[in-house]
């Protein structure tokens, strides 16, 4: 047939291939129009968080072209550093010139068009995996199919609705504020304004490209990229099969592979800890002072996103001082460069603070701001967890088998195989190269040196013993595993080899996590509400139960309507037209200030309340003894209070009243 009928054929086969599809599909839509949007805005943010993540690697790349590593630690470093330095600079500007959304949206298409040749490049990095599947054993592929289910599972807890605690109480907050106030500054109703916000700053470009699930969703890139990170550095230095093991490990803990989907910050400091760890290995391997400068800075910036990531400046003081002593040099340099660059990334945040309310530290230690004495004590509270001997010289034991998501305590849930197959990484010491041993060195100083951190913290409130404020560990302690793996495959004990018996527990381990996994994304019914099938009121009412109606009731609450939250600090779903209790201490205060209920009502009605909402299960959780840092007198005055109010509704969990009219 020539070639002109050829096209004529088969443009008339196409278009009856779409008329016969089209007219199907009118008759029979597959999806609603509401659905369809909800799917569109659900790419749209993903899209939004993916170029974003582009971006700061094409700025990294741009500033530390840093050819000496491998391509996929290369990535991973350029992305860390570029989102720290936007994170430095937003901050910067927010508190100055001030910011909007249209600001933020300009500004990333200047940058795309001036680094695209950066971007491009920096894209083209992630072809690397593909060697890495090419060399896993079939078990090894298996761990990546695994970690990658894992991760996908988790990218569509983070298209859905934000759900857990910390994310509606401010880390999603401050940047939804941040862009309706035009200014970052300090809020004195929200105090952990405070805190050092890198991630937060990252989470506002993010909110101001896509709204409020792109924050999230930028959260699960970044945690994409810093697997990528650890997973190139631990293929170079052991091979592909104990890099997919070390990964496996990670991310088969129930809070490690959901908390890369909750708007948190912590896997930020993860990330950071992956790029220390790459940095300081290249510093030993490559004899370049300047390794020592970009080890200080990811230090830096991961203090900017949480403070107790600061620990790995500890860390690394201690790797360079006892490699100094085994090469005979003086430590002194070195410290000074590391350091330094710790203090350049890491002090922005702290002068912020000190400008605004002569607090370094607010809103922590000592009274500043709105920060006074009784509500410093208040927010500092916390009944002793655990046990002091045991806690402090078996904490990674304990960390393992008492955390739970949830739970007091360590309250993550981490896996077994961090554990488990770091105990088999001092195997690697009779059989490893110097290459190996250095390895070894500097996972086993970085964990046991934040493992003594952690511990002391733990002993100084039960806060500081969480497992997620010290994250920045896990990927020395994945290392660790990693290595672990390694070491056992050429023994044979009593005619085993040991490497089938570890293999074995790390596949039924991560097949048991799969299991959980799909589990519980059946029984969320996540993919119902990013495919639109299901409302967001729905979906909160799901999982939070009468808090989640509470919130669909104060937006439908009458104009000008303004609430009072008591003892309820979640404040993402209802701000402006509500004021979150941030630190669960507005009653004690207000009860301690105005002392009787008639005094209350007139402060409230003055600051012009005209609804209160009381998380009712929080006041009864508060009538345990040791729950409270105040006498029971406190709640037998919210009692008194509340009879003098009438009650709109009663969700269960959270009941909303309506002020009487002035008297």
């Amino acid at each position: 047939m020539p070639a002109r009928r050829q096209s004529i054929a088969l443009t008339l086969l196409l278009m009856w291939l779409l008329l016969g599809l089209g007219l199907y599909y009118a008759a029979h839509k597959p999806f609603a129009p509401p659905e369809v949007m909800r799917l569109l805005q659900a790419l749209w943010q993903l899209g939004c968080a993916v170029a974003l993540v582009a971006l700061m690697g094409g700025l990294g790349r741009h500033f530390f072209p840093l050819n000496t590593v491998s391509p996929l630690e290369r990535l991973a470093l350029q992305t860390a550093m570029g989102g720290g330095f936007m994170a430095l600079v937003t901050m910067g500007v927010g508190t100055t010139l001030g910011l909007n959304r249209w600001l933020l949206r300009l500004s990333g298409l200047v940058l795309f068009i001036v680094l695209w040749r950066d971007i491009w490049a920096w894209l083209g990095e992630w072809c690397a995996l593909k060697p890495l599947w090419a060399t896993a054993t079939r078990v090894g592929r298996f761990l990546a199919i695994g970690s990658g289910l894992l991760l996908l599972i988790a990218m569509l807890f983070a298209l859905a609705p934000p759900l857990k605690w910390d994310a509606l109480v401010y880390h999603l907050l401050l940047p939804r504020v941040y862009l309706a106030e035009g200014r970052i500054g300090d809020i004195t109703w929200l105090v952990r304004s405070g805190l050092p916000q890198n991630g937060e700053m990252l989470y506002t470009w993010a909110m101001a490209w896509g709204g409020t699930e792109a924050a999230p969703t930028l959260g699960w890139a970044l945690s994409l990229v810093a697997v990528v990170g650890l997973l190139g550095w631990l293929s170079r230095v052991l091979d592909a099969r104990a890099a997919w093991v070390g990964i496996s490990a990670l991310l088969v803990g129930q809070s490690v592979w959901q908390a890369t989907a909750w708007g948190y910050v912590d896997w930020l400091t993860l990330f950071y800890g992956v790029a220390f760890l790459i940095a300081l290995y290249a510093w030993q391997t490559e004899h370049d002072p300047k390794w020592l400068g970009i080890a200080g800075l990811t230090v830096g910036l991961g203090f900017g996103v949480k403070y107790t990531a600061g620990l790995l400046g500890i860390s690394g003081g201690v790797v360079i001082l006892v490699y100094a002593y085994r090469q005979g040099n003086s430590p002194w340099s070195a410290l000074g460069r590391f350091w330094g660059a710790s203090l350049l990334a890491g002090i922005p945040w702290l002068l912020k603070n000190y400008f605004l309310v002569g607090n370094p530290v607010y809103p922590l230690l000592f009274p500043s701001g709105v920060m006074t004495p009784f509500r410093l004590r208040l927010f500092q509270y916390g009944p002793s967890f655990g046990h002091s001997v045991l806690d402090t010289l078996f904490l990674p034991l304990r960390a393992t088998y008492l955390g739970l998501e949830g739970a007091e305590g360590y309250g993550a849930d981490i896996g077994p195989l961090l554990l488990v197959l770091s105990g088999l990484a001092a195997l690697a010491w009779p059989l490893g190269s110097p290459a190996i041993w250095r390895v070894l060195a500097i996972l086993g100083l970085t964990l046991v040196s934040g493992w003594l951190v952690w511990a002391v913290g733990g002993r100084l409130s039960s806060l500081l013993l969480q497992t997620r404020f010290y994250f920045c560990l896990l990927p020395a302690w994945a290392g660790l595993a990693a290595l672990g793996e390694w070491s056992s495959r050429p023994l044979i004990w009593t005619g085993v080899r040991v490497r089938r018996l570890v293999m074995t527990v790390v596949s039924v381990v991560m097949a048991l996590g799969l299991f959980q996994a799909l589990t519980m994304a059946l029984e969320s019914r996540t993919f119902e509400v990013v495919s639109g099938r299901i409302s967001e009121t729905t979906y909160l009412t799901h999982h939070l139960g009468g808090f989640g109606e509470a919130m669909a009731a104060i937006r439908s609450l009458p104009a000008g309507s303004r609430v009072l939250m008591i003892y309820e600090p979640r404040g993402l779903y209802c701000w402006p037209r509500c004021l979150p209790d941030e630190i669960i201490d507005r009653w004690p205060v207000d009860w301690q200030t105005y002392g009787n209920p008639e005094a209350v009502l007139t402060a409230w009605r003055a600051a012009g309340f005209t609804h209160v909402l009381v998380n009712q299960a929080g006041v009864t959780f508060l009538h345990q003894e040791g729950t409270r840092p105040y006498p029971l007198a406190v709640l037998e005055g919210l009692e008194r209070t509340l009879a003098d109010l009438a009650l709109v509704r009663d969700f269960g969990t959270h009941v909303l009243y309506r002020l009487p009219d002035q008297p």
